[in-house]
């Protein structure tokens, strides 16, 4: 069936983080093909709301920026905790992060009235799971959440390096990640202002936590560093390429022996979309200062490259 967004409360927006990429790519195609998957709802109890979005709200979100008016809706026969549960476990398991899980554990708890032991049997899994997730969303403040869902933190660094660091001093995690500016910050720069925090006396973590974006700048994290031209310069730069290379094959080795054998986790994503960004700054690095070392097909090295 076809509804009007007006139709349809989007009482659950807060549970997904945002994917810049992903919105822009999903824009792309719905102008191109139109939409083409329903977006799932439920008959709300409210008459005044209608329904109530289930699934689809970066479908419904592409939408609205391309100026329509309505979306293709498939209607759930079933109740609002029913609905979450079951898109819950219908998802491939590596398209949740641990910080979604925490925020549907949550609404189910705290709106819906559910216990612990109910959400552990709903959604197949143990007590300590359901715990665990619940923990990460009570500890980690709400401030910091909401960059995750705007997608200024990637929620794998937010869970790894921001919740131990809200459990052991809650206004340095806030004040830490609200000075990082928007910056887009790696799993492994969290980890390296965690782990400075960690080892810094009183008076280092204030500065740290004032200005984390400097620390990154002065450890080099930030920042292009001279390339040398001796000889020395040019080996080592030889052997990084070399171990990229190395690395590289024996990763894609890897992927396939799993591929067959179990689903990505969000994780695992996560970390490739951080390699894929600094491999795609070193090539441009590369092709901007060197385009002469390219061969017609635009890749580097005419000889030795491997299928």
């Amino acid at each position: 069936m076809e509804l009007e967004f007006h139709q349809m409360a989007l009482r659950y927006e807060g549970q997904r983080i945002l994917m810049p990429g992903i919105s822009v790519r999903l824009m792309a195609s719905l102008a191109a093909e139109g939409q083409l998957n329903p977006v799932l709802v439920v008959a709300s109890q409210s008459a005044a709301e209608g329904y109530v979005l289930i699934d689809g709200y970066r479908r419904v979100a592409a939408l609205k920026a391309l100026r329509r008016d309505t979306a293709e809706a498939m209607v759930l026969p079933l109740d609002e905790v029913g609905a979450l549960i079951f898109r819950h476990c219908q998802e491939s398991a590596h398209r949740h992060s641990a910080l979604e899980d925490g925020w549907l554990l949550r609404e189910l708890l705290e709106t819906h009235g559910m216990s612990q032991a109910e959400l552990s049997r709903r959604l197949q899994r143990s007590e300590s799971w359901v715990s665990r997730r619940l923990s990460l969303v009570r500890v980690l403040p709400e401030s910091v959440q909401e960059l995750v869902r705007k997608g200024q933190h990637c929620p794998y660094a937010a869970t790894k390096y921001l919740v131990p660091l809200a459990r052991a001093k809650r206004t340095d995690c806030e004040e830490l990640a609200n000075n990082l500016e928007g910056a887009r910050i790696s799993v492994r720069q969290m980890g390296q202002l965690y782990a400075q925090w960690k080892c810094s006396d009183k008076e280092g973590r204030k500065r740290l936590v004032g200005n984390p974006l400097l620390f990154l700048k002065t450890s080099g994290e930030l920042k292009n560093e001279p390339i040398e031209t001796s000889g020395n310069g040019i080996q080592s730069l030889s052997q990084d390429l070399e171990i990229i290379d190395a690395v590289s094959n024996r990763a894609r080795r890897r992927l396939r022996e799993l591929k067959a054998q179990q689903p990505l986790p969000q994780t695992v994503m996560e970390l490739w979309n951080a390699a894929r960004s600094s491999y795609g700054a070193l090539a441009k690095e590369l092709e901007k200062d060197h385009a002469g070392c390219t061969n017609q097909s635009g890749d580097f090295g005419a000889q030795g490259t491997r299928a």
